[in-house]
């Protein structure tokens, strides 16, 4: 790439339409995401996370047949 921006290879028409979906869909993807956890707060369900392995932990050690339930 050059210093004003413009790139010193050519691409064709094909690959420039490949790629250019390819980043439509990784922003629909995110856009999706973004929809989809919009207002859950990343360190209580990381929390949560926690709590629920911690659970899981204690009730194979009072039943080990519960572990091929969680696998």
């Amino acid at each position: 790439m050059t210093d004003d921006g413009k790139t010193t290879e050519t691409v064709s028409k094909a690959e420039f339409e490949k790629v250019l979906s390819r980043a439509q869909q990784f922003e629909a993807r995110v856009a999706d995401f973004e929809k989809k956890f919009a207002g859950i707060d990343p360190e209580a369900a990381k929390a949560h996370k926690e709590e629920v392995e911690i659970l899981r932990r204690e009730s194979v050690k009072a039943d080990p047949k519960k572990l091929e339930e969680y696998e």
